[in-house]
């Protein structure tokens, strides 16, 4: 989708820049005489391209500009829909070193003594990094029944870390040993997928590959481990420190600075060869649109660029339109027309070109920008109203362009524009 925009953003620039070059192209071959006795006539075929241009620009525009407005609504979506878990002041660091995963519970524990870290926890990823694929057997099913989960492993804090509703159980045991076993958290498509209620769950057995029979002891509210591309999957979470590769650390949001200061200083002790490295799961997570992000600002910029040459093109169309009709608008305003008849007069073919192209650039529009929105499992509704409001706003521009040369052809002195009839 973005590179078909951005092609139909070059083909409007060239169309436009045609427009514009045109009129001013064709008025330097007239002969001054001739023009001023208005014994230049255009041809019908020459009168059919220039309103072809203005139709063809403004399609563009109009086309651009409902682009952008549906991906920015997108994006805005994207950022004020609540993910079921809390992404904010959650730092994710990642353990590169072997020797540091080992060791993860001891740092686990140093940082859980400064008084601005809320909660630790460890896992195999983070949300928006989530991929481990498993086949499942499960309490209930036929024996040779596996279905296909997303494994999360994790450790017994990521409730509170992440800040899950958990809706049945108790969730991870506060202290864990491998002489436990197995222990799995589900979330809500997981129970679908198994027709389980969430209060039958808990103490239900579960096995995942390699032999790691357990019994589920907490059911959470579903929430997004992936990007809102795709739709929620079930997820089943165990305790599995051998896959731990990142601390997620909750913090307070005062004083960031010295409570990262003690962060690297518990590290470093810690682990002196390994970097101490940090990222915000915030923007982990808004990372997953960059490619909408550039393509939503690459849209606002040309699309302001279309207008602005469409409407360079449109002015030189008025002005030359307007020089072709001095005379006339001289013997109406002898005949008593008013300013504003004129002005109507001059912008009445305009508004018909650009009623033209929003009907040829809505469906358009429309069509393109609702198969990119499949992309997204999660998405806004397309309304008319965001076409209507590019046609709008093109129109108006348009008006007003059209306008400049409207009220001057109208203000002008009628005894001049007949003085050499």
């Amino acid at each position: 989708m973005p590179a078909f925009l951005l092609m139909l953003a070059v083909i409007g620039a060239i169309v436009a820049l045609i427009a514009g070059s045109y009129p001013a192209l064709l008025l330097s071959t007239f002969q001054p005489a001739k023009v001023l006795k208005s014994a230049v006539q255009s041809s019908g075929h020459g009168a059919g391209f220039r309103k072809g241009l203005v139709v063809a620009q403004f399609v563009i525009s109009i086309a651009l500009i409902s682009g952008a407005a549906v991906v920015y609504q997108q994006l805005d979506y994207i950022n004020n829909k609540k993910l079921g878990f809390e992404k904010e002041q959650v730092l994710i660091l990642p353990m590169r070193d072997w020797a540091l995963r080992s060791k993860y519970a001891t740092l686990k524990s140093a940082f859980a003594q400064h008084a601005n870290i809320v909660s630790v926890s460890a896992a195999a990823g983070f949300p928006g990094r989530v991929l481990g694929g498993y086949g499942m057997q499960a309490e209930g099913l036929p024996e040779n029944q596996i279905l296909e989960v997303v494994g999360y492993p994790v450790d017994n804090d990521i409730i509170k870390t992440l800040g899950l509703e958990l809706l049945a159980g108790r969730g991870f045991p506060e202290t864990w040993t491998e002489a436990q076993g197995y222990v799995y958290v589900i979330n809500e498509h997981a129970l679908q997928i198994l027709g389980w209620k969430k209060e039958e769950a808990i103490g239900k057995w579960m096995n995942l590959p390699a032999n790691r029979m357990g019994r589920v002891v907490g059911v959470v509210k579903d929430f997004h481990f992936a990007s809102l591309h795709e739709e929620i999957k079930p997820l089943v979470m165990f305790i599995e420190p051998t896959e731990f590769a990142y601390l997620l650390v909750k913090l307070r949001p005062q004083d960031f600075p010295n409570t990262l200061a003690f962060m690297r200083t518990q590290w470093q002790a810690l682990a002196p060869n390994s970097p101490f490295d940090y990222s915000f799961l915030d923007r982990a997570f808004e990372s997953l649109y960059r490619a909408e992000q550039n393509a939503g600002r690459l849209l606002g910029v040309f699309a302001a660029l279309a207008i602005l040459i469409a409407c360079l093109g449109l002015f030189g169309l008025a002005s030359f339109t307007a020089e072709q009709r001095t005379k006339e608008i001289g013997v109406r305003k002898v005949l008593g027309a008013t300013v504003v008849g004129i002005i109507s007069l001059l912008s009445r073919d305009y508004v018909k070109l650009m009623t033209i192209a929003f009907a040829l650039a809505a469906p358009m529009g429309y069509f393109v920008m609702q198969y990119w929105l499949q992309n997204f499992a999660y998405r806004i509704d397309l309304g008319f109203w965001i076409f209507a409001l590019a046609g709008g706003v093109a129109l108006f521009i348009a008006l007003l362009t059209v306008s400049a040369q409207a009220i001057k052809a109208a203000l002008a002195n009628p005894v001049e524009a007949l003085r050499y009839e």
